[in-house]
């Protein structure tokens, strides 16, 4: 009747639908010579439980990997432009200076934390902290052929970190790219082919070496300096297990035994401080890491401004780097006589027990960890005034 709906038609309407969505599929597969699609509609398949939509939630997948789209909070930019975006990343940062700049200031970072716990050590009178930064710095002298050979593997496999320059850009997955050219190759428009088709041209080309050199670099030298920090933490851990073993137990070894007992037991402490595939998962030598390579997550007002500038490209250029910039003015702080005084990290740290649940997020989970952080902390601020006093003398 007039003003009701016709079931029958509706049934054949969605039979007619489902029938050519088969029908495309077939002929998908049949020039799918690399099994992409087949891959990709697969994960689809698995991750929807077996939904009759997967096959149209597969292309809606590809347009808005290609097209870029919006939706609530949201956002996803479009191949081209995120391709562009990386381009221009790899330009800035195509300078010889860039990674030398890169090299110096993560260096130092990465050496001044050990440094500044020597001498706030020192100060305290600390001995087993003192030590054991010194046992930290050796286990980083002695590391960096190993970090180095981590390092130039890195290098060599760029490529295949779908997260970018440290997360600059995220770049899909290869499977997922093959997956989306044969898809547009076979259903898109003309406009959506050559669209796919500039997209992938500019992939190619910024995957090459000669041209990715200043990201591949840098990505490399947080790798070696990661690797150091890691291998001077699990040093220091031997060392902080042995002597306390030792103490408690009212045992006294020379300088020679103790170091080769602290050499046999960093063994032990290998799978707490590195995953099975090399990386680091120690939360205080992973906190250390990213203060020295000023590559801390953003939080609050700069986080936010992040966000608003990622979503408006054509702003981005002003505010490259967020993460480096406001990291780098942080780091400064802390050796900032006064200024530092007033980071939250040292107010936590100079305040809190080690127990408490702020502490967790600068790695520390016993009183050992405390007391390295503090001498860190008390080291920094005698660097700072040292710095800061010699400075106003000579003026």
């Amino acid at each position: 009747k007039k003003g009701k709906i016709d079931l029958k038609a509706v049934a054949g309407q969605a039979s007619d639908e489902v029938a050519s969505d088969i029908t495309a599929f077939k002929e998908l597969l049949q020039g799918d010579l690399n099994n992409d699609l087949l891959e990709s509609f697969i994960h689809f398949t698995a991750v929807s439980n077996g939904s009759k939509q997967t096959w149209k939630d597969l292309q809606s997948f590809y347009k808005k990997k290609l097209k870029g789209y919006k939706q609530g909070d949201v956002y996803q930019r479009n191949a081209i432009l995120n391709e562009m975006m990386t381009m221009g990343v790899n330009s800035m940062l195509s300078s010889p200076k860039t990674p030398v700049r890169a090299l110096v200031g993560t260096g130092l970072g990465t050496v001044m934390r050990p440094v500044s716990t020597l001498l706030g050590a020192l100060g305290e009178s600390d001995d087993q902290v003192f030590r054991g930064a010194m046992a930290s710095i050796g286990g980083m002298v002695e590391a960096r052929n190993d970090a180095w050979r981590k390092a130039v593997a890195d290098f060599q496999s760029y490529n295949l970190d779908t997260k970018g320059f440290r997360g600059f850009t995220e770049s899909a997955a290869d499977q997922e790219w093959e997956a989306m050219k044969s898809y547009f190759a076979m259903k898109g428009t003309r406009g959506e082919k050559a669209m796919m088709l500039v997209a992938d041209s500019m992939r190619n080309i910024n995957k090459s070496p000669f041209l990715n050199y200043g990201p591949r670099l840098m990505k490399s030298m947080d790798t070696f300096f990661s690797q150091l920090i890691g291998r001077g933490r699990m040093r220091q851990l031997a060392f902080d297990d042995v002597y306390t073993k030792l103490r408690n137990e009212g045992i006294t070894v020379s300088d020679t035994d103790l170091d080769d007992l602290v050499r046999k037991a960093e063994v032990d402490f290998e799978n707490k401080v590195f995953s099975s595939d090399g990386q680091i998962t120690d939360e205080m030598a992973l906190f250390a890491a990213d203060e020295a390579k000023l590559t801390k997550e953003l939080t609050g007002f700069a986080k936010d401004l992040d966000v608003a500038f990622d979503k408006m490209p054509m702003l981005k250029p002003f505010f490259l780097f967020a993460r480096t910039g406001v990291n780098a003015l942080v780091m400064t702080s802390k050796y900032t006589p006064l200024l530092n005084m007033v980071i939250k990290e040292h107010v936590d740290i100079m305040t809190k027990a080690w127990d408490a649940p702020e502490m967790l997020q600068y790695g520390i989970k016993s009183q050992s960890d405390l007391n390295i952080a503090k001498a860190t902390m008390k080291g920094r601020w005698a660097i700072g005034y040292g710095v800061t006093a010699t400075a106003a003398g000579m003026a």
